[in-house]
């Protein structure tokens, strides 16, 4: 992304692969709605296999599209205490309430096996997805107002909004209209979460881990994807969820606010991204 000429072709190629893998995502989110493919004898273990083999085959995607791209997506993480409240987000994500309450229960099948698939499924979509909204979207957004004080306010939001919209596929698991709006409106939330680890820490590690955790608590005890069955989000979970995601909202926009110049600087410069003045 150092010319003009190569950020165009950027665009393509990263608008092809993505291209290829949401195609790929539908065909294998699809088989599995349809009861997937049946590799494995055990019926949670395939279903969780069939959920591990898209997010694998779109990881290896996304790692090639971001070395194409030049994006230094994999060093070390830096100021990790300034986003100790976005894990609090990610732990948050456990229904804690409805399942002391007694309104959870687990699948029967449960053991080893799919604790591990479940664990390996949740890290794999983490890193895939932070590949796709912070290690392609986002910098290519950014390259595009390289030259504007707005940019990573743009970045931020048009990565945090197709990120979200993409929890569309969640009604390929059967889930409802309405709880499917929510979560796509949450996930949003949730994008500008991650994307201000991005920033503060210079490393797709700590938002792909995030990510991760985020999903293992929230998705661990859901019928459609997880290990169990009941009430996930009853009335005092969410309105504990929410509490703690505007506190969190507010901390993010503050330190968005207050970013030193340098920060920005040395996330521009982790990104492959130059300024108009830099490259002539």
């Amino acid at each position: 992304m150092k010319t003009k000429g190569k950020r165009s072709v950027s665009w393509w190629i990263a608008t092809v692969i993505m291209i290829i893998s949401f195609i790929a995502t539908i065909v294998f989110e699809s088989l599995a709605a349809t009861g997937g493919l049946s590799i494995l004898p055990n019926p949670l273990h395939n279903s969780l296999l069939n959920v591990l083999l898209p997010k694998t085959f779109g990881v290896l995607a996304m790692l090639i599209l971001t070395s194409r791209l030049g994006v230094r997506i994999l060093q070390k993480p830096q100021k990790l205490l300034f986003i100790v409240p976005c894990l609090l987000i990610a732990v948050n994500n456990f229904p804690f309430l409805s399942y002391f309450s007694g309104n959870m229960s687990w699948k029967e099948g449960v053991d080893a096996w799919a604790w591990i698939l479940f664990a390996v499924s949740c890290l794999l979509t983490g890193i895939f997805e932070e590949l796709i909204f912070r290690g392609v979207i986002f910098p290519l957004v950014l390259d595009w107002f390289a030259d504007s004080k707005k940019g990573l306010f743009f970045a931020t939001l048009t990565s945090s909004v197709i990120f979200g919209l993409s929890h569309q596929l969640n009604l390929f698991y059967g889930a409802d209209f309405l709880s499917t709006l929510r979560q796509i409106a949450y996930s949003t939330l949730t994008g500008g979460m991650f994307a201000f680890t991005l920033i503060k820490s210079k490393s797709l590690i700590p938002c792909a881990l995030l990510h991760a955790i985020y999903n293992f608590g929230g998705l661990l005890l859901t019928k459609e994807q997880g290990l169990g069955q009941g009430i996930v989000f009853d009335m005092p979970t969410t309105i504990m969820m929410a509490v703690v995601a505007i506190l969190v909202g507010v901390y993010v926009i503050v330190m968005l606010c207050v970013l030193p110049d340098e920060e920005r600087s040395a996330l521009y410069d982790t990104l492959g991204i130059k300024k108009k003045k830099d490259k002539e």
